[in-house]
């Protein structure tokens, strides 16, 4: 009979484990689902009424030999590496699929749409995109109709990795002032509340492996520093509009973690890691923190274009757009979470 002390020491053996090296996902991963924003998007929204794209050049001049796929870089994004890390195809996006190729896909399926949120009402003034809700309900009808039975079908899934960027549009177009924080905290619980349901949807339906970004430092992109007045390297007045829910999401997924048996939660902190890795850029040859290198010469107040110029060394530059990190910032993003684990923590 096992002791109350050997079994305490187990867990802690295997709590330590599951903090190194993603060891506590299951060393096969087959299947990688990606969910979210503009961040890893990898061509939704080509196919969606809205000016919020990026299918035109220069966008992805360095994926796969200049291939425009609609992604919001000029190369991979956080979850192509994702991706890469595990040993898994790139999930292309569904709506670029046709109905037989998303039945046969079954080692990934990216459901991201730029300009959209957690909550439905959430889309970006440019044009409709695909809500979080719409993008789950795909996700369960399209993985239901490639298995024949629910066995084979949750198996699938609990060797199969959510990845989610979501919530900053939320934020950011539902028009919620920084300087009024009890309004902020209260919007920060709503956001977090529903995304908690959402998630134990995700897990009802079979899902286990869950990897969530939290909310990027929107005060330091091109578009808002280099429209304020004195410039500054960041907007911190801005940036504290997200300071409540970035405090309360990794509660809110331990919370998830204690109660959905056999879960596996990892929080991502983006958030600092683009903030610290404004101070540590030059380390990585990155020398322009502030103007996106589409188009180039210009302060961040027009858009990339079709055929605009842009900067010759793109990995000198920290943005490649007014509001994307360019290809090299999501590399050391995926060396920071999925190698030195310094930025993505386990949640049990």
């Amino acid at each position: 009979m096992i002791s109350i002390q050997m079994l305490f020491c187990f867990l802690l053996f295997f709590l330590h484990l599951c903090s190194k090296q993603f060891e506590c996902y299951p060393t096969n991963l087959t299947a990688l689902y990606v969910f979210g924003d503009s961040l890893i998007d990898s061509g939704n929204n080509n196919h969606i009424n809205t000016t919020s794209k990026a299918d035109y050049w220069p966008y992805g001049i360095d994926f796969h030999g200049g291939k425009t796929t609609g992604r919001t870089t000029n190369g991979k994004t956080v979850a192509d590496f994702a991706a890469l890390h595990f040993g898994l195809p790139f999930a292309p996006a569904y709506l670029g699929l046709s109905k037989s190729q998303r039945g046969k896909m079954i080692t990934g399926i990216n459901f991201a749409s730029a300009g959209c949120g957690i909550l439905p009402g959430t889309e970006f003034i440019g044009g409709l995109c695909m809500p979080f809700d719409n993008q789950t309900d795909l996700f369960r009808r399209t993985v239901t109709l490639q298995f024949e039975n629910e066995t084979d079908l949750k198996l699938h899934l609990s060797k199969s990795l959510i990845f989610i960027n979501i919530g900053i549009n939320d934020i950011e177009l539902n028009n919620v002032n920084a300087t009024k924080c009890l309004r902020m905290e209260a919007f920060s619980e709503l956001l977090l509340r529903e995304y908690s349901l959402r998630l134990r949807n995700l897990y009802n339906f079979g899902a286990r492996n869950f990897l969530i970004n939290n909310l990027p430092p929107s005060g330091c992109i091109p578009v808002h520093i280099l429209n304020a007045k004195p410039e500054d390297d960041c907007i911190e007045e801005q940036n504290k509009v997200l300071y409540f829910y970035n405090m309360k999401l990794p509660t809110m997924l331990r919370e998830l973690q204690l109660q959905l048996p056999g879960s596996l939660f990892v929080h991502a902190d983006i958030h600092n890691f683009l903030v610290d890795l404004r101070t540590q850029a030059k380390e990585f040859g990155i020398t322009e923190l502030k103007k996106p290198c589409c188009p180039d010469g210009y302060n961040g107040t027009i858009g990339c274009h079709h055929n605009a110029a842009i900067c010759e060394n793109r990995d000198a530059y920290f943005f490649f757009d007014q509001y994307h990190p360019s290809e090299i910032v999501n590399e050391i993003y995926a060396k920071r979470c999925f190698e030195e684990q310094s930025i993505c923590t386990f949640m049990g």
